[in-house]
């Protein structure tokens, strides 16, 4: 029993002698690797920052060059600038989401003036003659649009005061100019850039409206205090005579160039005209035939004839003895000849001006050159310039083809006679 007691003592005085031992080799185990660490660390240290170095230039190189070839990163943050003053950030964040109440809104932009020498600051309006050829919805988008100009023109002056206001001040210095004074400045360049912005944008609006030609005009022209300068118009009126002057001179090259086909047509055609005026002159004088050689001879009920006409012309130059000669009247216009001929044609009034308000000017300027020259042709006879025959407007055809008009300045005669009588529908 003894025996027994004894052994488990042995073992639990063994197993703190083993424990011992065990704590004395880990303090010194803890000293060895203390030492150890001191001698590496600084080692280690060099090398770390040494390689930092490295990774960091590196990468600084990659970056720099996927910008230059990629471009910035679109996943990258906005930057923003440095914070204004709170309360007036609160009170411009209100003013952009919500606007300003309408009294106030007046009230500002009523105060405000634009600057005497400074008038493009005033949207300019919209001409004449371009608002009457758009339509209603167009020009009430031109109109909101220059509203608009109008405030952002009054708030620019309002800036440009401030700014003035300090540069007439002795306070500046020219050579250390205040950075709040170049903000100011910088400020009234990037609304100026806008307001001139919004004019583009206007006269954009009106491009599809116009043709090609007078769009190049428009392209051209620079703004004053209307939206394509005050002489648009005058412009438009003389590219348009131009263009009327360049095809006239064109039509006369061409009907008068020798080697085309048209000439010698009409060559044929004004000979053989010719010949057959010779040849009723001829016969109206009593000459005859037999006297042309190059002409066959008339029959015999053409000779049995001749004696007849030549008494009854002696009659009417007996008759015509007595009365007095006919005194041309002066040429009124093209459009009073037209309204005669409609009234001559038993046209009402109120029906004559519906008539005359849907003639375009340059249908009325287009036929007033057909209308004189028919004037003068008739000599003022009323009753031949409205009521003419066949024969007549031929012979003032032919005579005008004589004088050298081609076959485009004829049709346009013809189908400015075609107003006036109804022989003239004969010919179409």
């Amino acid at each position: 029993m003894g025996k027994h007691k004894k052994a488990p003592k042995r073992k639990a005085e063994e197993l703190t002698r083993i424990r011992r031992k065990m704590r004395r080799l880990e303090s010194k185990l803890k000293k060895y690797e203390t030492s150890s660490d001191s001698d590496t660390s600084t080692s280690s240290t060099d090398s770390s920052v040494d390689s930092e170095q490295e990774n960091g230039s590196s990468s600084n190189d990659d970056e720099n060059r996927d910008i230059m070839i990629l471009g910035d990163d679109p996943s990258c943050e906005k930057t923003y600038g440095p914070e204004i003053y709170g309360s007036l950030a609160s009170r411009w964040n209100n003013y952009l989401q919500n606007g300003i109440e309408k009294e106030l809104k007046s009230k500002l932009f009523d105060n405000q003036q634009i600057p005497n020498n400074c008038l493009f600051l005033e949207a300019p309006i919209l001409n004449p003659e371009v608002q009457a050829m758009i339509s209603t919805k167009d020009a009430k988008k031109d109109a909101f649009v220059m509203e608009l100009q109008n405030q952002l023109g009054k708030g620019i002056s309002a800036l440009g005061t401030v700014v003035s206001k300090t540069l007439e001040s002795n306070e500046t210095n020219s050579e250390n100019p205040d950075p709040k004074l170049a903000s100011l400045v910088e400020a009234g360049k990037m609304l100026c850039t806008v307001h001139h912005a919004m004019t583009n944008h206007r006269k954009f609006q009106m491009y599809p409206n116009f043709n090609n030609k007078i769009l190049k005009i428009a392209a051209s022209q620079s703004r004053d205090n209307m939206l394509f300068g005050e002489d648009f118009a005058e412009k438009c009126k003389s590219a348009k005579n131009l263009e009327l002057s360049a095809k006239e001179m064109r039509a006369s090259t061409s009907s008068n160039s020798k080697n085309s086909k048209d000439y010698a047509s009409k060559s044929r055609w004004k000979q053989a005209s010719e010949e057959r005026g010779e040849h009723q002159l001829q016969w109206q004088q009593g000459i005859g035939l037999q006297d042309n050689i190059h002409q066959k001879q008339p029959s015999e009920s053409e000779v049995q004839m001749q004696p007849v006409q030549l008494q009854e012309a002696g009659e009417n130059q007996t008759a015509l003895e007595g009365t007095s000669p006919i005194v041309a009247q002066p040429y009124p216009g093209g459009r009073s000849v037209v309204r005669e001929a409609y009234r001559r044609k038993h046209v009402p009034e109120n029906a004559i001006e519906l008539m005359m308000a849907a003639l375009s000017p340059s249908t009325i300027k287009q036929y007033n050159s057909t209308f004189s020259k028919w004037w003068t042709f008739c000599q003022g006879q009323q009753d031949k310039i409205y009521q003419p025959t066949v024969q007549d407007i031929l012979e003032f055809l032919t005579q005008e083809f004589r004088s050298g008009s081609g076959y485009s300045t004829i049709n346009t005669h013809r189908s400015a006679l075609n107003a006036l009588s109804e022989a003239g529908k004969i010919l179409r």
